[in-house]
């Protein structure tokens, strides 16, 4: 637990600390009976988005997120936030729908405009979000029997806390919340729980001219480097009376020359600890069980980036659509504590071939989406299909 929070607090201080960008004026200055008063203009933003991962093979591996907001913006330094999410994956548990309120205090904005808020930099945020329907796919792991919405011993009703994040014009924004959860506990009524958690979305922003001409700019960034050094920033994270899950992800990129070929190495972890509940046909039990999952991923890849011969000189080698050759190895356990404690060792191997596209975006971050056809001989077919849409913060 303490080389988790360790582990937390590196990377959001290493991601805040190292970005910046330049500062103008987002003010309008008016004159009103010989008197100069700063006036701001009210903005708004419409952001629509998501991201997925998914694996025909291990359903417990299928995650995804779908979000619409609009966020208001009173300067720039203060915005309101509302929308709605849904959340699926290891760290979510669950897969519900929640509506979300916030208000947000840039105390760094940056890519400022004259004619409204850039909705970018970091923020404080009171937040406040409220389950409007509860539902589950393939919540539990490895498991095709159990009903994740039956095993759930605690629901959760709505959520209060803060948002320490950070946000790149919409279009990027992720952060630390911590607060209380209130939870339905099936059959015993509710219960207030502490919560931490990370969070990330990608979406595309729509806002005025001027805001949209911006943004759009910002996209056009380059990867300097033959190298890059990739922190994940998807369901890293959350604790709280439902359960303890840890999921980080680091990757290593580097590319020979202007041959257009790389090298990417990926590693993984998952720390998946929660209780669920036995479900019969007839009966729920009273009484929960503990379930745990530690699992461990290493995938080597030899991409092949398809365009690298019109790259100009000095611009970037580790951008654009690729082909690619990739293997994994994955090896873990599993534990499950009723009256009788069950243990299970787990390991696989896989290989294949694929597709993909990787673009720098604004304030260092990375978008890689890619999809492909593997290779398992465990598997009673052999083959299966995967890919998804993943988020870095790179060095």
């Amino acid at each position: 637990m303490k080389a988790t929070l360790l582990f937390l607090i590196i990377f959001l201080e290493s991601v805040l600390c190292s970005l910046a960008s330049p500062i103008d004026s987002l003010l309008q200055n008016i004159n009103v009976q010989n008197t100069t008063i700063e006036k701001t203009r009210l903005s708004a933003l419409l952001k629509v988005g998501g991201y997925l991962n998914a694996n025909s093979a291990r359903t417990g591996f299928n995650s995804f997120k779908l979000n619409g907001h609009v966020e208001l913006g009173f300067g720039e330094n203060l915005s309101l936030n509302i929308g709605v999410a849904s959340h699926e994956s290891w760290t979510s548990y669950s897969n519900d729908l929640n509506a979300v309120a916030e208000v947000r205090y840039f105390f760094d904005p940056i890519y400022k405009l004259k004619t409204g808020a850039s909705f970018s930099g970091n923020y404080l945020a009171p937040s406040f979000s409220y389950t409007l329907n509860d539902g589950s796919l393939n919540e539990l792991p490895f498991s095709f029997e159990d009903s994740p919405e039956l095993n759930r011993p605690y629901e959760t009703n709505y959520a209060l806390g803060l948002k320490f994040g950070r946000q790149f014009q919409g279009f990027i924004d992720f952060g630390v919340f911590g607060g209380i959860e209130n939870l339905q506990k099936k059959g015993r009524g509710t219960v207030n729980s502490g919560m931490l958690k990370t969070y990330s979305s990608l979406a595309l922003p729509i806002g005025n001219g001027d805001f949209n001409q911006l943004w759009k700019a910002n996209l056009n960034q380059k990867v300097d480097n033959s190298y890059l050094l990739k922190f994940g920033i998807n369901d890293v994270l959350s604790v709280s009376k439902k359960g303890f899950f840890f999921h980080p992800k680091i990757g290593y990129e580097y590319g020979f020359g202007k041959s257009g070929l790389s090298v990417n190495l990926t590693a993984e972890a998952y720390n998946y600890r929660a209780k669920f509940l036995d479900v019969s046909d007839s009966e729920i039990s009273a009484e929960s069980y503990l379930r745990q999952y530690i699992s461990f991923f290493f995938s080597p890849e030899l991409r092949y980036y398809i365009g690298h011969k019109s790259i100009e000189q000095g611009g970037s080698t580790l951008e654009g659509l690729y082909f690619k050759a990739s293997a994994q190895v994955m090896t873990g356990t599993e534990e499950v504590k009723r009256q009788f404690w069950e243990y299970d060792k787990f390991s696989s191997f896989n290989m294949g071939l694929g597709l993909g596209a990787q673009k720098m975006l604004m304030g260092g971050m990375l978008l890689d989406a890619h999809a492909g056809v593997f290779n398992d001989n465990k598997l009673a077919n052999n083959f299966f299909f995967g890919g998804g849409i993943d988020l870095y913060w790179v060095k």
